[in-house]
């Protein structure tokens, strides 16, 4: 149990190392500890947690940047913008700095060598210039780096980089697996969780239903794969397969790491608990998926609700790191 913001700070920074480094090593990254071999991942959802990590792990921006260079044909730039964006906007919200001016100078520099542009959510937010909204895929810049493992195509891990494989960056592949993992979704869902327009998506779904791919009449009246077992058998995967929203957990991970360990909330449980009043229930939908309860705050008043939202945060974490 953390005691103070400060502590629950470097705890949940040493938790999301531990997430970071687990996933990086199943994605091909040369990495010492165990890696993740029980969650469906989400590579661009990764990146931006570590570009947020980089103060704390030189190492892993480092090693990300090369596995970016040997991959990027794989890797969404438009995901990144989105979601990146959306970190950037949270994070002036609530006051909280996760991306370091100089994660901003180092990544720019690096996208700028493999003649790509800057990723502008990474430096200053207050304005987002035209640059935020260019998409595509990055290039390859470097396919022979030998620090960085060939994709294997393992599942869960690689799934979503596999399905890319086969299908491509786009939405037929990030829908696939939504239906796979979720086992059913409308397309309104489905593009809030993969970042893809819905009408796009609705229209590919309902192609899908006519070609008795997916049906209609699923959790919600939505759609879902008519023999996803089919699909399971050709990948070799079992019936469980788990991808949380990656986007919202490293992001309320990060959020919190840096926001706790921070002037007036580091020190200041009653500031500290306010500012988990509002990170906690964005982790409403992980928890259920972890089997993480979460705390009824309604009767903790002032400071009281530090404790309870603290152990709660870092309970979700610690699934996640494998530590329990």
């Amino acid at each position: 149990m953390s005691g103070s913001p400060r502590d629950c700070s470097e705890d949940l920074s040493k938790v999301l190392q531990e997430i970071l480094w687990r996933q990086w090593g199943a994605l091909g990254v040369s990495a010492h500890g165990a890696v993740e071999e029980r969650f469906v991942l989400d590579v661009e959802a990764l990146m931006v947690a570590t570009f947020s990590n980089a103060p704390r792990d030189e190492r892993l921006l480092r090693s990300s940047l090369e596995w970016l260079s040997a991959h990027g044909r794989l890797v969404s730039r438009s995901r990144i913008l989105r979601i990146g964006k959306a970190w950037a906007d949270a994070a002036r919200e609530h006051r909280v700095q996760v991306f370091a001016p100089e994660t901003s100078a180092r990544v720019n520099a690096f996208l700028e060598s493999i003649g790509d542009q800057p990723l502008g959510f990474l430096g200053p937010t207050d304005e987002m210039g035209d640059v935020e909204h260019r998409g595509g895929r990055f290039p390859d810049a470097d396919g022979g780096n030998k620090r960085i493992r060939p994709l294997d195509g393992r599942w869960p891990g690689g799934g979503q980089l596999l399905l890319r494989e086969l299908f491509g960056v786009n939405a037929r592949a990030e829908s696939l697996l939504y239906l796979l993992t979720r086992g059913s979704g409308s397309s309104l869902g489905i593009a809030r969780s993969t970042g893809h327009d819905q009408k796009s998506v609705y229209r590919m779904l309902e192609g899908w239903t006519r070609a008795g791919m997916v049906r209609k009449g699923g959790r919600g009246g939505g759609y879902r794969l008519a023999h996803p077992e089919r699909w399971r058998g050709l990948f070799g995967v079992g019936d469980e397969l788990v991808l949380p929203d990656w986007s919202i957990v490293l992001r309320a991970l990060c959020l919190a790491a840096v926001g706790l360990g921070s002037q007036p909330r580091a020190d200041d449980p009653y500031l500290a608990s306010s500012f988990l009043r509002d990170v906690l229930p964005t982790l409403e939908e992980t928890g259920r998926l972890l089997g993480v309860v979460q705390p009824d705050l309604a009767g903790a008043g002032g400071a009281a609700a530090f404790e309870p939202a603290s152990e709660a945060l870092l309970s979700i974490g610690a699934i996640l790191a494998g530590i329990q």
